[in-house]
C-alpha cells in the first residue's frame, strides 16, 4: 500500500510543512497586524466575507466545473477550468499559493487513488500542468 498521500495531506493541512499556508489565510495576519481585525467577531466577519464573496461565487463554481470534467474524463475542459481559475488570481503571491495548494491536492488524489481508474485523469492532468510550467 502506498502511504505517500499522508505526507501530502500533512503538507496541505499543517503550516509546519512548506506549502504556503500563511498566504492561504488571504491576508488575515496582515489585517490583525494592522489592527483591522481585533476580536473574534472581526475574524468571523472576515471568514463570512471570504465565503460569500470568494468561495461560493468563484472557487466553488470552478471546483464543480473541474469535478464534472474529471468525471467525464474531459482533460481539455479540466485544463481550461484550471487556466481560467489561475488567470483570476491577479496577485502573484495568491497565484503561487493557489498553485502550491492545488499541486498538493492533486498529489493527494493521485496517491489515494493509485492504480485505480480515478487516478487516470488526475495523472493526465498533472502531466499537462507540468508541460505548461516547464
Amino acid at each position: 500500500m502506498n502511504t505517500n498521500h499522508e505526507f501530502f495531506l500533512m503538507q496541505l493541512a499543517d503550516s509546519f510543512f512548506p506549502s504556503g499556508m500563511f498566504g492561504l489565510s488571504n491576508g488575515l495576519e496582515s489585517l490583525a497586524k494592522h489592527k483591522r481585525i481585533r476580536n473574534e467577531e472581526d475574524v468571523l466577519n472576515f471568514i463570512e466575507q471570504q465565503i460569500e464573496f470568494q468561495l461560493v461565487p468563484c472557487d466553488c463554481i470552478v471546483f464543480l466545473t473541474a469535478m464534472a470534467a474529471a468525471k467525464n474524463q474531459n482533460i481539455d475542459e479540466l485544463v481550461e477550468a484550471d487556466s481560467r481559475f489561475y488567470s483570476m488570481r491577479l496577485i502573484r503571491e495568491v497565484r503561487n499559493t493557489s498553485v502550491r495548494s492545488g499541486s498538493q491536492i492533486l498529489n493527494c488524489i493521485i496517491q489515494m487513488t493509485f492504480d485505480k481508474k480515478e487516478s487516470k485523469i488526475a495523472k493526465e492532468f498533472q502531466k499537462k500542468i507540468k508541460l505548461n510550467i516547464s
